[in-house]
């Protein structure tokens, strides 16, 4: 099962040119392992991002209900709060996230995070605007919000276009079998293939 230090241990050689915080604040071993497996797969899959991330942080001061999140250059894990299995199922079924049913939701979140990280300090989630503002007819929120009426993205996908994009991704890489064309654009954009 491993300590905090092992984890930062290996958090270190996963992410080593990238500051690391909060070991010592973990409760939950297996879930924050859990976690950064499941970043270490999308890194070997991605590896061109790891010097993007220049901080990952486990904190336990994140806001209720707030599992992770990106901020612009640090990936921030909750140390006291994680997705629960139940309460995840019922959100897909509310049309909050798209996933098939099965998806582990650590799994999801760690994902969509990543879809922030690919998605910082390109033009994908400009070029992804563009494309559903030409599809819907409509501009900004409205393009948007038409998308997530439509069943094409996920509710959580309302808030902004970052989201909208981090949804997108996060469906494609997880629930490929049920992804709408406008998630299918949102991976293509996030991973370099372009939009036909």
């Amino acid at each position: 099962m491993g300590t905090p230090n092992d984890l930062e241990e290996y958090a270190s050689r996963i992410l080593p040119y990238t500051r690391l915080g909060g070991f010592a604040q973990i409760n939950d071993v297996v879930h924050a392992r859990h976690c950064l497996q499941i970043l270490g797969d999308l890194l070997d899959k991605y590896p061109h991002q790891r010097r993007k991330i220049q901080a990952l942080v486990f904190s336990s001061s994140m806001p209720n209900g707030d599992v992770a999140h990106w901020d612009k250059i640090k990936l921030v894990i909750n140390t006291r709060e994680r997705y629960d299995i139940a309460y995840f199922k019922e959100d897909i079924f509310r049309g909050v996230h798209h996933a098939v049913e099965s998806t582990d939701p650590a799994v999801y979140v760690i994902t969509h995070e990543f879809g922030h990280i690919l998605e910082e300090r390109s033009l994908a989630a400009r070029t992804f605007k563009e494309r559903v503002e030409r599809l819907m007819g409509a501009k900004g929120d409205n393009a948007r919000s038409a998308v997530v009426d439509m069943g094409w993205l996920s509710e959580y996908g309302r808030y902004s276009w970052a989201e909208a994009i981090a949804e997108g991704f996060a469906t494609m890489e997880l629930s490929p079998v049920i992804a709408s064309q406008v998630e299918r654009w949102a991976h293509q954009l996030l991973i370099g293939e372009g939009v036909s």
